[in-house]
């Protein structure tokens, strides 16, 4: 069958395909491919709907930008309007600051007028300012004397440091009075300038300082003798912490010594403190040399006399001595010699003097005066 082009008309052709797509859905694709070849029209209807396609993406990505612009105009509408308050603000500011920029110069005009007031009054402030300038000179003078005063018991006195730090207390003190005097002054050019304080007012202050000038030697004297007072009194309270801190240091010393002898003493023994020392008697002596004797600075020769009694009193030989008992004669002997390096207030033995000389080191104690029970032992 050959279709007439001049002759089909295009609602013939429609209606023609409608009915055959209602009969047969697949024949009426085949209708239609035929159609677009026998008329030449395949290449402009592909040609479509590759334009269409391509309009489709189109238009979807002018959407996408519609959408991104409108969400872009959204952000910059609300940072408009900040802006606009920010404005607004700097806006309120700017007229809070003019006003007090204008009050600020009615004040200025204020403080020049009194500057012109004032200027008379303050003619002789130069003169003052010189006097109180030597007065000044001359308190620099008496510090260097305290300076010179300070070397001195420093050189005395290098061991005894708190002593030092409470000279040097003084000094920053004396000093700081030399700084105030100097701020003073600085004060004084400032109220020249500045007009801060009244010409009555400063010459008050000349008058209190002239007034006390005369007396100042004699506080100079009385601040010397008192600061010679706390030396002696701070140098007896370092002496005292320095001797409680060895006390506190052997102490402690001696108790660890102790503890690590009746741990030997429970290993030697299987935890038998109460069997004989028998073998163990030499090794044992050397654990309690090594541990408590060395720590108070005392001999073995006299801590065996000791024991030697000891044992005698008991009616036992130094080897036949338990573990148990061999460490409380230990105790005690340590216990004697503890209170004989620090006595109380009357008993007898190492005294604050023996210590200072011996510069709290019981190995630098003179040998005269060192701690033993038996004083024939050496």
């Amino acid at each position: 069958m050959r279709l007439d082009k001049r002759r089909c008309r295009p609602s013939t052709i429609v209606g023609f395909i409608s009915a055959i797509f209602a009969y047969n859905k697949l024949l009426g694709f085949g209708l239609i491919v035929y159609l677009l070849i026998a008329t030449g029209l395949s290449g402009f209807f592909f040609a479509g709907l590759k334009k269409i396609s391509k309009m489709r993406s189109e238009y979807e990505a002018l959407e996408r930008n519609t959408e991104y612009y409108a969400e872009q105009n959204e952000i910059k509408k609300k940072l408009n309007d900040e802006l606009r308050h920010e404005v607004d603000v700097l806006v309120r500011h700017n007229v809070k600051y003019v006003a007090q920029n204008l009050a600020f110069k009615e004040n200025v005009l204020r403080l020049n007028n009194t500057v012109i007031g004032y200027g008379t009054a303050f003619a002789n402030i130069d003169e003052q300012i010189i006097e109180l300038e030597e007065k000044n000179e001359n308190y620099r003078i008496t510090i260097g004397i305290l300076n010179t005063t300070l070397v001195h018991l420093d050189e005395k006195l290098e061991d005894t440091n708190a002593t030092l730090i409470s000279i040097k207390d003084t000094k920053e003190a004396l000093l700081q009075f030399n700084d105030n005097l100097k701020k003073n002054i600085i004060k004084i050019n400032n109220t020249k300038n500045a007009l801060s304080f009244e010409v009555e007012r400063l010459t008050n202050v000349v008058d209190f300082i002239e007034d006390h000038a005369v007396s100042n030697q004699k506080e100079f004297d009385s601040l010397v003798d008192k600061l010679n007072k706390l030396v002696k009194e701070n140098n007896d309270i370092l002496q005292e912490n320095r001797r409680q801190i060895l006390n506190r240091d052997m102490g402690r010393a001696v108790q660890d010594g102790l503890d690590e002898l009746l741990n030997y003493f429970r290993f030697e023994s299987r935890n038998r403190l109460e069997s004989p020392v028998l073998g163990s008697y030499t090794n044992c002596l050397q654990k309690i040399e090594k541990d408590i004797l060395h720590s108070i600075c005392c001999n073995m020769t006299d801590f065996e006399a000791y024991l030697f009694v000891e044992s005698e009193k008991d009616k036992s030989a130094a080897g036949r001595i338990s573990f148990e008992e061999l460490w409380e004669h230990s105790k005690f002997y340590a216990d004697f010699a503890m209170d004989y390096y620090f006595p109380t207030e009357y008993g007898r033995g190492i005294t604050r003097k023996d210590w200072t000389e011996a510069n709290y080191t019981c190995s630098k104690l003179d040998p005269a005066i060192s701690f033993k029970i038996y004083h024939g032992t050496t």
